[in-house]
């Protein structure tokens, strides 16, 4: 199944809107069990493929050169994964809180309520978007999006 999405990336500081194409393959029970990225930056084509969404963007952003960023929930410092697993191409914004570590973002989802923290999807991008960093705590795959890793 292919859609087309959109998804912020900033170049060399400049964030604007790009469509990308998404594609899923499906096994027999209905999950997702393939994705594809196709998008043209600058010009350029740029495609990942894996098994799920998650690996799919960090595999984009692997291919951009230096200076382009993925701008989404998935990079973004607010965005957490729950610690108690999520769905594919899910994850939760906890803008307003400021977990120190995996323990407060477990007690956030304890006493807030799983079904209460404001779930996106991964490629999602809000005005409230902060790049990752070294001093707070993000529970996903935030090793991977902290700078310098990508020109900031």
């Amino acid at each position: 199944m292919s859609e087309k999405k959109f998804v912020y990336i900033s170049v060399n500081g400049t964030v604007k809107s790009y469509s990308v194409n998404v594609v899923r393959g499906y096994d027999t029970e209905g999950d997702v069990n393939s994705v594809i990225l196709k998008v043209v930056v600058a010009g350029v084509g740029y495609e990942s493929r894996s098994g799920i969404m998650e690996s799919a963007v960090m595999g984009l952003q692997k291919q951009l050169p230096y200076g382009i960023r993925i701008i989404c929930c998935q990079s973004c410092r607010h965005g957490n994964f729950c610690p108690y697993g999520d769905q594919e191409n899910e994850i939760f914004c906890l803008n307003g809180y400021a977990p120190k570590d995996k323990m407060d973002v477990v007690d956030i989802f304890n006493t807030v309520g799983h079904e209460n923290v404001l779930k996106k999807e991964l490629l999602f991008w809000c005005d409230d978007y902060m790049a990752m960093d070294e001093g707070h705590c993000t529970y996903n795959d935030s090793d991977f999006w902290k700078p310098p890793l990508w020109g900031d």
